[in-house]
């Protein structure tokens, strides 16, 4: 179904006892949307667009009476159908490297439920391989798994651990120039101990 915001319009719109209800026609088709009578007509237009946009996507429909009791035939409203978890998006890093040389540290993730319409979703998320979002990772090179779950969905992120590796210490400095005496006076301490043993 093509759901193009054009080819959406408002046909109708009624203020009713107990209801606002507004129509508005999807290419050739007309049906309505029953918002709270507590908002001004800008919002109530609003609040039914979404209404018809969700349910347009799932064609969630319900035929029932006007509920004014006034004696019509039923009119096609729409019902969104209602929101349910559809994917899971995990937050947080993937790569992990020690500066220092303790034993370990902790790293928190969030997850964020969306629903099949898009939107944020309030939903309990259980974790694996992580406590309540909280990994702790040893400082040895490594790889780790978190997942969060909410009914039949699940999102999983892999984490890469670097180990701490202690810089190496510097070499001493040579000065060529010092060892080069160095050099020569052993070289002519030696000379004098063989003159001073008569082996010249």
């Amino acid at each position: 179904m093509n759901n193009d915001t054009e080819k959406i319009e408002i046909v109708s719109f009624e203020r009713r006892q107990h209801d606002i209800l507004i129509g508005y026609r999807q290419n050739n088709r007309v049906v309505y949307a029953s918002v709270s009578t507590g908002v001004d007509d800008t919002t109530a237009k609003q609040q039914g667009y979404v209404q018809v946009r969700k349910a347009l996507a799932y064609e969630q429909t319900l035929d029932v009476p006007s509920i004014d009791g006034r004696d019509m035939e039923p009119i096609e409203v729409l019902v969104p159908a209602e929101p349910v978890v559809k994917e899971i998006t995990i937050h947080g890093d993937t790569l992990i490297g020690f500066e220092d040389d303790s034993p370990s540290k902790t790293i928190a993730y969030n997850a964020i439920a969306i629903d099949q319409y898009g939107d944020p979703i309030n939903s309990s998320i259980v974790w694996t391989g992580a406590n309540n979002g909280v990994l702790a990772v040893d400082n040895v090179d490594g790889t780790y798994e978190v997942t969060a779950s909410a009914g039949d969905v699940t999102a999983s992120k892999k984490v890469t651990v670097s180990a701490y590796v202690a810089p190496t210490p510097p070499q001493p400095e040579v000065d060529y120039e010092k060892l080069a005496l160095f050099e020569a006076i052993a070289g002519l301490e030696t000379r004098l101990a063989q003159v001073e043993g008569g082996h010249e």
